[in-house]
């Protein structure tokens, strides 16, 4: 991970590297990600299994397998609206 900061302006730029590929994500994207997620973990954080940090691509994409594994795996359930049968 590749983080530049130009003081100058205050624009805060990280780039990840993925294999080929480089992700920019630009501090006002960065904040709007942020705030996004602040109000989905208010409106729904009591529906949350789990909560994942984003410390490193390679911990965050593990952490993610391992959960999408888990899901597959082992019985779940959702409450009956979310279901929408009608």
């Amino acid at each position: 991970m590749v983080t530049t900061i130009n003081n100058n302006n205050r624009e805060f730029h990280f780039q990840i590297k993925l294999s080929i590929n480089l992700v920019n994500c630009y501090n006002d994207e960065l904040k709007a990600c942020i705030e996004t997620s602040r109000k989905m973990e208010l409106r729904f954080g009591h529906w949350f299994d789990r909560v994942i940090i984003p410390e490193t691509l390679d911990s965050t994409v593990t952490e993610l397998i391992r959960l999408a594994i888990k899901l597959e795996r082992e019985p779940t359930w959702v409450p009956r609206y979310w279901l929408d049968l009608d």
